[in-house]
């Protein structure tokens, strides 16, 4: 009896170690898998929120701000390039087949107006050279001409009203000697001569009277009196006829001689390359007819130069690009997702900025937009004016234009640097307590260089982390991080 109570004795301690062991290997502890789980919920509870001890609270920059309401403005970026302000770009060209005999100037060089960029000698110079001096030979004998006919005319109308006055023939000579009176003196003075002569033998004839001389005598003196009267008056009216012709004349020679010096200068100032306002001097004669200096219209760069000395050029070769790069243009395709931007005013003002300046934010000045489509980019192009005053942009530079898109605003928008993203999400801290932060995610809209839309996700005036929100987003991620690990 009492060795069967010690077998199943025995065999019940045997059954009890099995049990515990097996427990032991297989967790099968109930309230140790309950504590376990409820661990695992709290920390999954927590996975958005950081809670930082004093002492790192203390070394980072962390900087908290209200959501606030702002005004804000659509704004689209478009790719764009600098171009050269069409006003202030010139191909300086040949203005006659010849040959360059100097070249002064390279590319990069900065000339004033009206310095010297080349020679040319040209035949076809020479010549209109030569006929501006012909023509100016001839305005100058046609004006001498113009004024003796001026001068005969005072003096013949002078000259006429001594004769009606009956002076005296030497007081008329000692009048008008070394005066310029034309071939109206010999008739003039020859009719009145006569005239004179047939008044005093008229005269003479009455005095001595009918009974001295025959009836016949003194009807031919009287009669010669009239003749040489009417005479002398048709010669007075001749004489002032001719010198109305004569004047008129002289005016239409003068006249046409001036158009002709006119047109012969017109056409040198061309073939020189100056407008009619602005020729040199030395320009305009040239120490040899045949050669030309080449100036600068206005003060500027040479930004290319095609030609060496001794090149032979046409008047259709560019032998220079001037540009003054001061100012420049923005030039930008607006498609259809842009449209609005047609929309704008002359005058607006644009941001603009350039891989090649990192951190330079520029400002340009909306000059124009297109009116037509273009069929090959289906879009239109958009002009702004742009400052260059310290010489970094260059014409063919690729640059970002930001493009205002309808009317401003009112909306919640938070600093930028609030809002970071994780695995293609966006979210924000926000404060829940001193050392608690919260991560909140958002939904944003409209993004400028400092602010961002929050269409959702925030109310006004939450405190949301503005500076260190980078930091929060390592701290957050760490536990993650490690568990991968």
């Amino acid at each position: 009896m009492k060795s069967r109570i010690a077998i199943a004795a025995i065999a019940l301690v045997v059954l009890c170690g099995a049990a515990v062991a097996w427990s032991h290997r297989h967790g099968a502890n109930p309230a140790e898998e309950r504590d376990g789980s409820d661990e695992d919920s709290d920390k999954k509870a927590d996975a958005g929120v950081v809670v930082l001890g004093d002492e790192k609270l203390a070394s980072l920059d962390i900087r908290v701000q209200p959501v606030e309401r702002h005004s804000m403005q659509e704004i689209h970026v478009v790719p764009g390039r600098i171009q050269y302000d069409d006003a202030h770009r010139v191909d300086i060209r040949a203005t006659a087949n010849g040959i360059l005999v100097q070249v002064r100037v390279t590319p990069g060089d900065r000339v004033s107006a009206g310095q010297v960029l080349a020679v040319v000698s040209s035949p076809e110079i020479g010549l209109a050279r030569t006929e501006v001096h012909h023509a100016h030979e001839n305005w100058e004998l046609a004006a001498k001409k113009q004024e003796w006919v001026d001068e005969t005319s005072q003096n013949v109308s002078a000259l006429v009203e001594g004769l009606k006055s009956r002076t005296s023939m030497n007081e008329l000579e000692k009048q008008f000697r070394g005066k310029t009176l034309g071939k109206a003196r010999e008739r003039l003075m020859s009719a009145y001569s006569r005239y004179l002569l047939a008044e005093r033998l008229s005269q003479s004839a009455e005095t001595v009277g009918r009974n001295v001389l025959p009836a016949a005598t003194l009807a031919e003196r009287l009669s010669e009196r009239q003749s040489s009267e009417a005479a002398l008056r048709a010669a007075c009216e001749q004489a002032g006829f001719d010198l109305i012709e004569q004047k008129r004349t002289a005016e239409i020679e003068a006249g046409d001689v001036l158009r002709k010096l006119h047109i012969a200068e017109e056409q040198r100032t061309a073939m020189l390359g100056y407008s009619p306002d602005n020729v040199p001097l030395d320009a305009a004669a040239g120490e040899v007819l045949s050669r030309v200096e080449i100036r600068a219209p206005f003060a500027g760069t040479i930004e290319e130069k095609h030609f060496a000395q001794s090149d032979r050029v046409r008047p259709s070769d560019a032998i220079f690009v001037l540009a003054d790069t001061a100012s420049l243009w923005v030039a930008a395709d607006i498609r259809e997702q842009d449209w609005q931007a047609l929309a704008l005013e002359p005058g607006q003002e644009l941001a603009v900025d350039t891989p090649a300046i990192p951190d330079c934010k520029l400002k340009a000045r909306l000059k124009r937009t297109g009116r037509r489509v273009s069929p090959q980019t289906n879009s239109v192009t958009l002009v702004a004016e742009i400052a260059n005053a310290k010489d970094l942009l260059r014409p063919g530079l690729f640059v970002h234009v930001a493009i205002p898109m309808g009317a401003a605003k009112d909306v919640l928008s938070t600093p930028a640097a609030a809002v970071v993203q994780h695995e293609g999400a966006k979210f924000v801290f926000v404060q829940t307590g001193p050392k608690t932060f919260r991560r909140t995610d958002v939904t944003t809209g409209m993004e400028t260089d400092n602010l961002v839309e929050i269409v959702t996700g925030l109310k006004g005036g939450e405190p949301v982390v503005v500076q260190g929100a980078t930091t929060l987003k390592a701290e957050m991620l760490v536990p993650t991080l490690a568990k991968e690990d």
